[in-house]
């Protein structure tokens, strides 16, 4: 997940051996991101308001397939 998540050019994922992982874009805000994945029905967490996390969110990995519709939003609204 977290290399197709960083092929996508525009999401930088904190390497992780949990089940869920932090991620920053260089191009969006964490909310226009959770708006965005909102807006498709999946639900991630905006953690800017974390201390030392301005620039990240944060999800869970599911089942392969709930993995490939988040990631396919992910690629979606990165080409917004």
């Amino acid at each position: 997940v977290s290399a197709a998540l960083a092929a996508a050019d525009v999401f930088q994922p904190v390497p992780s051996n949990a089940n869920f992982m932090l991620a920053r874009t260089t191009r969006l805000t964490p909310k226009q991101v959770f708006q965005g994945m909102l807006e498709r029905d999946i639900l991630i967490r905006d953690v800017s308001k974390y201390p030392m996390l301005a620039e990240y969110f944060r999800f869970n990995i599911g089942t392969p397939a709930e993995n490939d519709a988040a990631l396919a939003a992910f690629v979606e609204i990165g080409r917004s």
